[in-house]
């Protein structure tokens, strides 16, 4: 249909096979028993686990609704040595089997979509919501990487999370300390929190619904602080993604005709 044509732009990220600190931490975490659910829908995670020579056939994206029912107890994988990556907004393709799965990310669209145009509350997907409860229950939740400003059902999800003990959300600052500064959130004295940054907002909304969790904000210059924690850094490419999407999409985009674009601005502002 006319949306898959559209979403031809998933193809760009296709081209980057090159993960940076963050995804090498990930995959270490994997390989030692920890659970990871990424809301990205590039193959980087993948990508820096096959670069440290983990058997491909042992890594597990799990994207589609099939298969978060099969792959639903990682403890049992990870017995088997097998390492589940959680996509919670899907993925264009499971770079691990070939199979194309871009409809995971269209379905992801089409219900935060048709959520906005009801003014609803905007939630991951039911099987999706399950398994982030399932693996968060009794446990830490780390959460890195971004900014959840644009994640806004992953927020109202964990505001509706009863069995997390902790939450902490590690905020990138470029100029900030290797060690970071951490704070911890109470729940409000006042319904008035508008004076806050948004980060903070939606902290203290979590806190405020959930005042059993305990909430950490974590301001931290990210690459440095996660040197840390991985022993071996030569596999990490010295070499940045260098690819101008401005210019991909004049390539490989067909230019949209004068109709097309006033189209779209008027689903957008009327």
């Amino acid at each position: 249909n006319s949306l898959n044509d559209d979403l031809k732009f998933l193809d760009f990220y296709f081209e980057n096979d090159k993960p940076n600190i963050e995804h090498f931490v990930l995959g270490e975490m994997l390989k030692r028993g920890h659970y990871v659910m990424t809301s990205n829908f590039d193959f980087l995670i993948e990508h820096a686990l096959l670069q440290t020579d983990y058997p491909k056939k042992k890594i597990i994206p799990v994207i589609t609704e099939k298969d978060y029912e099969r792959f639903s107890d990682p403890e049992k994988l990870f017995k088997n040595k097998r390492i589940p990556v959680y996509k919670l907004h899907g993925s264009p393709k499971n770079i691990i089997t070939g199979e194309d799965t871009r409809n995971s990310f269209i379905n992801t669209l089409k219900l935060i979509g048709s959520n906005h145009m009801k003014n609803n509350i905007i939630q991951l997907e039911p099987f999706k919501a399950q398994m982030l409860e399932y693996i968060s229950n009794k446990r830490s939740l780390i959460i890195i990487g971004y900014s959840g400003k644009n994640d806004s059902d992953l927020v109202s999800t964990l505001k509706t999370m009863k069995g997390l003990k902790n939450l902490i959300w590690i905020n990138h600052v470029a100029n900030g300390k290797t060690k970071g500064d951490l704070y911890e959130y109470h729940k409000p004295k006042s319904m008035n929190i508008s004076n806050l940054d948004d980060l903070d907002q939606q902290l203290v909304e979590i806190k405020r619904f959930n005042e059993s969790i305990n909430v950490f904000r974590l301001n931290t210059y990210t690459p440095k602080f996660l040197e840390n924690l991985i022993d071996k850094k030569e596999k990490i490419s010295k070499e940045n993604f260098e690819l101008n999407l401005g210019e991909w999409l004049t390539t490989n985009i067909k230019k949209p005709s004068v109709l097309t674009k006033l189209f779209i601005s008027a689903k957008i502002y009327l």
